[in-house]
């Protein structure tokens, strides 16, 4: 029984560090760029309808 309650510990202990970790790297990683053009625009061409 106390190695039942034992693993279940560890992994339970095992997800939250993976979940900080996972945390810290998006919150870290976050880098705003500026957009490069104006986005959409009209398309005109004798094929395009």
């Amino acid at each position: 029984m106390r190695a039942v309650v034992r693993a279940i510990r560890q992994a339970a202990a095992a997800i939250s560090v993976a979940a900080t970790v996972v945390t810290a790297l998006r919150l870290g990683g976050r880098v705003a760029v500026p957009r490069q053009s104006g986005g959409w625009r009209q398309l005109n061409g004798p094929d395009l309808r």
